[in-house]
């Protein structure tokens, strides 16, 4: 409409050499380009139909931006799946990991739970069944995984929360001897694996509960496969009804364990040499070398502590300082009055191997000891493990001249097989067995059995 178009160019201000009209008309939306041309008195005008353009606008942007969006969104899902499965999921099984556990045990207790009931197993060898060998393929652990997976109406959860142990939580209601006997009876069943027809598991277990008041539940699994591996379990499992006496064991624990490093660094380990009186000879015999820590300015009791040095690895550190530091006395005694003094100094069963006979010929050597004035006194807070390497070290001690004892006989781990398998010099019987002589009857029995024993054995 040229009429319309010239009212709309007078009552525009500004240049109107050229600009844009936006009008609708049949109902669709347009858009027109004018500009005045010099050459005549006339206007160019263009029209775009704007409708249609915005319609092919919107086809271009669901046919290809639309498509990188979706792939985007469904490579970032998979992404942080990926991640989380990393995170949360034990990679080699695909059963849950540790993480894992401690995510559930921070939400649990939020949800207004009370308790919760968990069953852990330690994984101490993995046989297999048909000539009870043991496998040391880490393969297995799969088909392992993938067994327990199958006795998921037993239990809740299942994670796996370290190379040998597994963790099941188990519901409140099933918190009994026998659902645990039944489920423990079932983890030891024969199982069918693809890798070795079938296997089956030697394990220790232990069920536990629970509750919003335990102590230390950030440490949880640490605090309960501490326990575990510090204590034999007799029983096929054990049953834990307070979590808190193992968070104090714990926390006491490595408190001495604090105390035996803390002298071992700052050289606190001290030997006192208690005089063994000869009633016959009427004199000193010789010397026990007893060992005390220094605190302060007092001189403690190491028996507290010498458990925990035991299963905390220590206490091989300490026979060595005692050692070498009866050694350098004997040493000096000899040097300054010419008196070689018998010595007798307690060793731990736990640490006797080949590097540490090795440290004790270094120290003999280094310091000139006579072999024939050491008796070395086997103590038995621990088992000797295998008996036959036990008896091969102390064979070397003893090639070498040294005087082997067991020391408070007839308690602990001694037994009459020991002294058949162990080449022993000396049977020191435990006090208990001589502190009543006078009064007990049977203690007199007793002790009479004893020098029957060491008689045969010489």
């Amino acid at each position: 409409d040229i009429d319309k178009f010239t009212s709309f160019l007078n009552t525009t201000k500004g240049d109107n050499s050229k600009g844009t009209i936006h009008y609708n008309a049949f109902s669709t939306e347009k858009i027109s380009y004018y500009s005045e041309l010099e050459s005549f008195e006339s206007y160019s005008v263009c029209t775009i139909d704007f409708t249609e353009w915005k319609k092919r606008i919107l086809y271009i942007t669901l046919t290809n931006v639309l498509p990188i969006i979706l792939t985007f969104t469904i490579a970032l899902f998979l992404f942080i799946r990926y991640i989380y499965e990393i995170k949360y999921t034990d990679y080699f099984t695909n059963v849950l990991n540790h993480q894992a556990f401690n995510y559930f045990l921070s939400n649990h207790f939020k949800r207004n739970n009370r308790t919760l009931n968990i069953f852990l197993v330690k994984i101490d060898i993995v046989v297999n069944s048909e000539d009870n060998s043991p496998i040391y393929n880490r393969e297995v652990f799969v088909d392992l995984s993938k067994y327990f997976k199958t006795l998921k109406e037993h239990y809740n959860l299942l994670f796996r929360v370290s190379n040998d142990h597994y963790l099941f939580v188990v519901k409140s209601e099933d918190y009994k001897l026998a659902h645990f006997r039944v489920l423990y009876n079932l983890i030891h069943e024969d199982i069918k694996g693809k890798q070795f027809k079938k296997f089956s598991i030697k394990s220790k277990a232990l069920a536990a509960k629970i509750t919003d008041k335990s102590f230390d539940k950030n440490n949880l699994i640490d605090n309960l496969m501490h326990h575990m591996g510090s204590n034999n379990i007799i029983q096929p499992f054990e049953i834990i009804n307070d979590y808190n006496l193992i968070v104090y064991e714990k926390r006491k624990t490595n408190k001495y364990k604090s105390v035996v490093e803390q002298a071992i660094l700052e050289n606190k380990i001290i030997p006192f040499y208690q005089p063994i009186f000869n009633i016959k000879e009427n004199c000193i015999e010789k010397y026990e070398v007893l060992m005390r820590i220094k605190q302060n300015d007092e001189y403690i009791s190491p028996k507290p502590f010498i458990e925990t040095a035991e299963k905390e690895g220590l206490i091989s550190k300490i026979d060595e300082i005692i050692i070498k530091k009866a050694f350098l006395y004997a040493y000096k005694v000899k040097h300054i009055s010419n008196i070689d003094i018998k010595l007798t100094i307690n060793l731990s069963v736990s640490e006797i191997n080949g590097t540490f006979i090795r440290k004790i010929l270094e120290y003999r050597d280094k310091y000139g000891i006579n072999p024939k004035n050491i008796t070395f006194e086997i103590t038995e807070t621990s088992a000797y493990g295998d008996i036959e390497i036990f008896a091969e070290h102390l064979s070397k001690l003893k090639k070498e001249g040294f005087s082997i004892a067991i020391d408070d006989f007839g308690t602990g781990y001694s037994n009459i097989n020991q002294l058949d398998c162990l080449n022993i010099d000396i049977l020191k019987i435990d006090g208990r067995y001589i502190k009543n002589l006078s009064n007990s009857e049977k203690d007199r029995k007793i002790l009479k059995a004893f020098i029957d024993i060491a008689n045969i054995y010489n």
